[in-house]
């Protein structure tokens, strides 16, 4: 009879009270590390977003956490920006099954509940060769709370908008359960596998958005998400595909 491996088998969680950020933690010690360290803060007084963005990370009121990623076997550096929506499924199944609310992924890394973000997500990496050599997947979840500042007028909390309190090391154990199993996924059957997964959940595709890239900005529908997890995008000049590190989608009436 097999056994499946519990997370303290496959995982080694580092957690800090305090600290600059869990992935310049991560970062830090990425040579010396294994696979699937875990460093998780109760507090990040540098936590980052994407394209430098700041994250509010208060005091115990959400899951902080980097995850390190460095395969056993080569995988192309061009294909590990797939990791983002790994992380993105990952995190809206665990909160879909502790909340049981209709939790939706807004393309390509924030996880969403009545039209306000709960949970972003980022990944940083470093190649060797043409090959990832790891990569450092930042997740942050808000878990408690009813006030957000005035200048973050769609961040939301998961108790605010469920009235359920989640504690942030309650959610790591449960995502880590489930993202073992999509990081699996992916690695074996690639990104088309995990997408399959996403599109049900999607809170972009279907929708009127605005792209807004560095070169221009423009409204359509959004109407893939390509094997390759860019969108592609139905606009007044036609059909326009976009990477998720290049554009930033908004919606019309919205944050989705």
């Amino acid at each position: 009879m097999e056994f499946k491996k519990s997370i303290q088998d496959i995982f080694t969680i580092l957690h800090y009270s305090s600290c600059d950020s869990t992935n310049t933690r991560i970062k830090q010690s990425a040579d010396e590390s294994n696979d699937n360290t875990v460093c998780i803060s109760d507090h990040q007084a540098s936590g980052r977003g994407r394209k430098d963005r700041t994250w509010l990370s208060r005091t115990g009121a959400g899951a902080w956490f980097s995850c390190l990623v460095k395969p056993a076997r080569d995988i192309s550096a061009s294909l590990a920006s797939g990791l983002v929506f790994v992380a993105a499924l990952s995190a809206a199944k665990t909160l879909k099954i502790l909340t049981n609310a209709d939790i939706k992924i807004k393309w390509p890394n924030d996880i969403v509940l009545n039209g306000k973000k709960l949970c972003g997500i980022m990944c940083e990496m470093r190649a060797r060769g043409m090959n990832l050599d790891y990569a450092v997947l930042g997740i942050g979840v808000n878990l408690l709370g009813l006030n957000f500042p005035p200048d973050l007028p769609y961040a939301s909390s998961v108790q605010k908008e469920t009235g359920l309190s989640i504690q942030p090391i309650d959610f790591l154990h449960a995502f880590l359960e489930i993202y073992k199993e999509d990081r699996t996924l992916w690695e074996e059957n690639g990104l088309d596998a995990i997408l399959s997964q996403i599109k049900p959940l999607s809170a972009t595709l279907g929708q009127r958005v605005k792209a807004i890239s560095d070169n221009e900005t423009f409204e359509g529908i959004a109407k893939d998400i390509l094997k390759d997890g860019s969108l592609l995008i139905d606009s007044a000049d036609g059909e326009k595909i976009f990477i998720a590190g290049d554009v930033s989608v908004r919606g019309i009436m919205g944050y989705v």
